[in-house]
């Protein structure tokens, strides 16, 4: 016999509790088919989508222990409606391959923080230590966010890694600031590294941001013509001064007030719309392709997100076809799963897997795609 909850002031607490993760799920939902450009609040919902449906799946079981059946169904039909999302968060139901052990192209996706050019005096001995992880995993399709190989802290022989590293591959190699066509010559960059011949390249822009964000080349793959993406979605930016304010506030500390955290809803506002607004026009620019297609980056959203929703939209996720456990891909915050690897029906996914490699804030990711 269930013991039930008195009808007390701890009860109805907890209803109202239980109400306002309620539509905390109800908003996540909503975040990922709004877009930002529309109403940019209702993403912040998106990115907190996993404390939702941790916070909804803790009240469905303390109303199964306390016998309240009406509430257990509503909690769970909830939390089916959009089954879909937590199949992007979490695969507890399948273990997984390595990578290594399945046969097809290797595909790779990782942003390698620079190097940690700007972040150690010398990066040398880090640099070669990533770049061999990156070689022993031989993909034959390796997208890279934030690459930077050039600069005054890059001497002979850190010159000497990239150029071992890029011998006998074929690249395409961009700065997030340069102009259409120019050579890469310094600063952080996109660069796509691939055994295959690349017969085209070009970018992506949005329409209302002076930075490139995505780069996609033609690669000649076992007769077939393949478009790899690689996108980097916009960051928020934040600084730890910017997190110092933030823990202020969540503290009601009195000298904090909301003109210290207007700069700071300003990033968060301008990478939501920024996001979207490339997710959109990356989403047209895959519809109007006619080759197989791969897309690999650091989305900097989560699966419940409208950016990811979007390009993901006529596209497999290698994750969800291949991977294990939650896929974490961002060392910094829990349960971010922000870095991807999705492909068109051309292609099945036989292995997922995330590197946990110390020297970025991102990890990297590998799958196994197979041709049709």
């Amino acid at each position: 016999m269930s013991r039930s909850l008195p009808r007390s002031i701890a009860f109805y607490s907890l209803l109202m509790l239980n109400a306002v993760a309620f539509c905390g799920l109800l908003a996540s939902y909503m975040a990922s088919s709004v877009s930002p450009a529309t109403f940019w609040p209702l993403a912040f919902a998106g990115l907190a989508y996993p404390l939702m449906l941790l916070l909804m799946l803790m009240f469905t079981m303390l109303w199964v222990i306390n016998g309240k059946w009406k509430l257990v169904a509503l909690h769970v039909v909830i939390i089916l409606w959009r089954i879909d999302l937590v199949d992007g968060h979490v695969q507890l139901w399948r273990g997984g391959e390595d990578a290594e052990e399945a046969e097809g192209i290797q595909v790779m996706s990782y942003n390698v923080h620079l190097f940690s050019a700007y972040a150690v005096d010398d990066n040398t001995d880090l640099l070669t230590s990533m770049l061999e992880n990156i070689s022993n995993e031989e993909a034959h399709i390796l997208s890279m966010q934030e690459y930077y190989s050039k600069g005054k802290k890059n001497g002979p022989k850190t010159k000497k890694a990239f150029e071992r590293f890029l011998k006998g591959k074929t690249s395409q190699i961009e700065g997030y600031n340069s102009k259409p066509g120019g050579q890469y010559s310094s600063g952080t960059a996109l660069a796509t590294v691939t055994d295959y011949p690349i017969l085209k390249r070009g970018r992506l822009e949005a329409k209302n941001s002076s930075a490139m964000r995505c780069i996609y080349a033609d690669l000649l793959i076992q007769g077939d013509t393949v478009r790899v993406y690689n996108v980097h979605l916009e960051s928020i930016r934040i600084k730890d001064e910017d997190f110092q304010t933030i823990n202020q506030a969540l503290a009601l500390d009195e000298e904090t007030d909301l003109l210290h955290l207007k700069p700071i809803f300003r990033k968060f506002r301008n990478a939501f719309i920024s996001r979207a607004e490339l997710a959109d026009t990356l989403a047209a620019h895959i519809a109007r392709c006619t080759h197989p297609v791969i897309v690999c980056g650091d989305f900097n959203d989560t699966p419940a997100a409208y950016s990811y929703q979007r390009i993901a939209s006529s596209l497999k996720d290698s994750f969800r076809e291949a991977g294990g456990g939650f896929g974490i891909t961002y060392a910094r915050v829990p349960l971010f799963r922000i870095d991807n690897i999705l492909f068109s029906r051309h292609f099945r996914a036989t292995a997922h897997k995330v590197h946990r490699w110390p020297h970025s804030d991102h990890y990297a990711v590998s799958a196994t795609l197979v041709l049709k």
